[in-house]
């Protein structure tokens, strides 16, 4: 008899509470569920006269292998020509600088976004009358510069080189593996392991005659770390309190608050409830990985 196998790839997982100080000034709403079970519910073995079904679960923390990040920027001028003229001398200086960096031809693309007209106002005065008019202040020029290079380039380094080109807005970053297939088979081979000791452990309760060969399923998932950072405030405030006085009814009460920081951090999926975790000790923020397989061994009819 053959191995029946079935796999399902998921690449959505719902993240699961994590413990820490300052983040506990986070109003994130967090749900402890992943793929079909609640992590401390995680059922191991289930076995009954007719079948015995393993079920593993492993976490991997891998570490990226590059980036794509997209940077967007702006023109304005009075006319097409010129706006084009302009953004693109922008467009080339950074494209020089990120290749003086270590970015490939091959790893740059332009993208326009739009071209648009834009309007100004401008005012008269005749005689106790404004007049405000609205004007053709000429027109605006949208493109995104996409960039993919590997980790041995600094960040930093391509932040500060877009902004000598008035280059500030960091649209999105996007976290890249190369090498899947084998992060796959690596957590198979560890899944695999994993369900064999569960078998050794409990074969002097399993019923003779059960099938060598097992129905396998298998889900696996990638989570990028652009949908795990959460945001928080740490700060304690006094409160104020006011009521309306006679003998101050002539004055009025304005408040002014004080900036409060706001801060960002990376909260992965809670390693509670797997079997194993690989690269636990890993302080890099990079891709996770989920693998949930399931063997199940029958009776022999």
């Amino acid at each position: 008899m053959r191995t029946i196998l079935f796999i399902s790839c998921l690449f959505s997982i719902v993240m699961v509470q994590a413990q820490g100080s300052n983040e506990l000034y986070g109003n994130a709403q967090r749900t402890n569920s992943s793929f079909h079970l609640n992590n401390s519910e995680h059922q191991r073995v289930t076995q009954t006269k007719n079948e015995a079904v393993y079920r593993i679960k492993i976490l991997n923390n891998v570490k990226t292998d590059a980036y794509m990040v997209t940077f967007g920027l702006n023109q304005e001028a009075s006319s097409v020509k010129e706006c084009n003229a302009k953004i693109n001398l922008r467009i080339q200086g950074f494209k020089a600088a990120a290749k003086k960096l270590g970015v490939k031809e091959d790893g740059i693309y332009i993208d326009f976004i739009t071209q648009n007209k834009i309007y100004d106002y401008e005012s008269e005065s005749q005689g106790s009358q404004v007049k405000v008019n609205q004007v053709d202040a000429g027109y605006e020029i949208k493109k995104n510069i996409i960039l993919r290079f590997s980790t041995q380039i600094s960040f930093d380094d391509l932040v500060e080189k877009a902004s000598d080109f008035g280059i500030y807005n960091i649209i999105k970053v996007d976290y890249i593996n190369l090498n899947a297939d084998k992060i796959y088979e690596q957590m198979f081979e560890e899944a695999q392991k994993l369900v064999q000791i569960r078998k050794n452990q409990m074969g002097k309760y399993i019923d003779e005659g059960a099938e060598d060969v097992p129905t396998i399923q298998v889900s696996f998932a990638a989570l990028s770390p652009i949908s795990q950072y959460k945001s928080f405030q740490a700060f304690e405030s006094s409160e104020l309190n006011y009521s309306n006085n006679s003998r101050y009814n002539d004055k009025q009460l304005i408040r002014k608050e004080e900036r409060k920081s706001k801060t960002f951090y990376y909260d992965g999926l809670n390693p509670q409830g797997y079997d194993k975790i690989m690269n636990a000790d890993s302080p890099v923020v990079g891709m996770q990985y989920v693998m949930e397989m399931t063997m199940t061994y029958r009776k022999k009819q």
